[in-house]
């Protein structure tokens, strides 16, 4: 297969979902702009009960932050210094555009920009102490205060609650006191809006993995509680959504944390469709940029597509856009881990690892109905309560929710394969999900 496609370059630059700044339908000065659509996630989270909270986990460069940011937006109610709300007239029409508005046009009417919201990334709080770390929080923490401080000057809140906002905004809160941030400015949006609060985390495993050292029990108990009081028997929380690369331990004490349900790349759900290019989705994008030729397609899905979801296949987001940026067929997607170096030079995974950088198959024959169980019991339930990356079956669960591995290529047996089993089995493989990955691993 060519590494190097010879194209006539397209002008087409593709984003991947929507942010803040909404997407452009008209040519920007910097090419056309496609837009593939994934608004549809707005529905889904609507559909959630109320106080929900889930947990979405993906590879780098699936789309996570740029969904939280499209749900942000769509949800976030517009004040001015003074929290008066705003019209959202052109907001509620950019959405109206979009397939959540095409398809339910009363949800984006009933729900969009009504409510108060919490937009958190955790990636900036990251300290090997634990007094680093909560130097790291309170400097979060004002940041989120002061994005807020219309609330000083609103008349629905008390002189005790303005001045617990100042403890945050001027990053004079204690230990304890800080522990509570998050829950507190859920109160002061419930009562200054009368609504209750959509709380978005991103990279929310950032902090916790990257953790080392004698501190590193406090710092993942102290986040804990400080998402545990917000997210969990929140009396003002309408629901929390959470996205980050690993099911991290949220809670070395679990019932603090222990209503979040976890959608992780082993799982088949709602949540999936929006997460990665679907092959329905490439093929738009292939008519869009005029790209015909089966033989491009084909060198596409070697290097950017092969992973699974559950039993779906996708296409690596973030990759796939800079390629139809550049039209050159070669890596985008990097993973710069510590954790991955040190796991790849365990003894136990050094075999699997030579397989993995030759391209060979890991385990060539699991069912799907019967071996997905023991798998997730492995490579997931007992990840919720211990990070560590020197033990081998953690290293494997590393790889497959870093997207450096994958389970899936499904399908029904064949000839002897369909021995001494169902018909409506099955069988599939673990493998390096593309060429792309291959070459970041070797």
């Amino acid at each position: 297969m060519m590494d190097k496609i010879q194209i006539v370059k397209s002008s087409v630059k593709f984003i991947i979902s929507s942010s803040g700044s909404f997407p452009s339908f008209h040519d920007s000065g910097n090419g056309e702009f496609y837009w593939v659509d994934k608004s549809l996630l707005i529905k889904e989270v609507i559909a959630l009960p109320k106080e929900e909270v889930v947990i979405i986990t993906r590879p780098r460069g699936f789309g996570k932050t740029s969904n939280l940011s499209m749900l942000y937006a769509f949800f976030s109610v517009e004040v001015d210094n003074h929290g008066n709300i705003c019209p959202n007239g052109d907001k509620e029409k950019k959405f109206q555009e979009l397939l959540i508005g095409q398809m339910h046009f009363d949800l984006v009417k009933e729900h969009c920009g009504k409510y108060p919201c919490i937009l958190l990334d955790l990636s900036s709080i990251q300290a090997h102490t634990e007094t680093g770390f909560i130097a790291s929080v309170r400097e979060l923490v004002s940041a989120l205060f002061e994005k807020h401080s219309f609330l000083l000057n609103s008349g629905k809140l008390q002189a005790r609650h303005k001045a617990k906002i100042r403890l945050f905004l001027y990053k004079l809160a204690e230990y304890e006191v800080l522990t509570q941030a998050l829950k507190r400015l859920t109160m002061f949006l419930r009562l200054h809006f009368g609504r209750n609060v959509y709380i978005f985390v991103d990279k929310f495993d950032q902090a916790m993995a990257a953790t080392e050292g004698n501190d590193r029990e406090q710092i993942q108990e102290f986040l804990t509680v400080f998402l545990g009081c917000a997210l969990k028997d929140n009396e003002y929380l309408e629901k929390g959504i959470i996205t980050g690369i690993l099911p991290v331990c949220v809670s070395t004490t679990a019932s603090r944390f222990n209503n979040a349900t976890y959608h992780t790349v082993l799982d088949d759900d709602q949540f999936s469709p929006y997460f990665g290019f679907s092959e329905e989705e490439m093929a738009k994008l292939y008519e869009e940029a005029n790209v015909k030729n089966t033989e491009v397609h084909r060198a596409i899905k070697e290097y950017y597509g092969g992973y699974y979801f559950g039993k779906q296949e996708y296409y690596n987001p973030f990759s796939v856009a800079n390629f139809f940026t550049t039209m050159e067929l070669k890596p985008y997607w990097t993973e710069e881990s510590v954790a991955i170096a040190n796991g790849l030079a365990l003894k136990s995974v050094q075999p699997s690892a030579e397989l993995l950088r030759m391209g060979e198959l890991l385990v060539s024959d699991f069912e799907y109905q019967r071996d997905m169980k023991q798998i997730r019991d492995i490579l997931y339930a007992e990840w919720l309560h211990e990070i560590r990356f020197d033990r081998t079956e953690y290293f494997w669960t590393l790889l497959i929710h870093s997207g450096y591995v994958t389970l899936g290529n499904w399908r029904r047996p064949k000839g002897d394969e369909t021995k001494n089993r169902a018909e409506d089995i099955l069988i599939g493989e673990a493998r390096i999900p593309n060429r792309e990955v291959r070459s970041s691993s070797g």
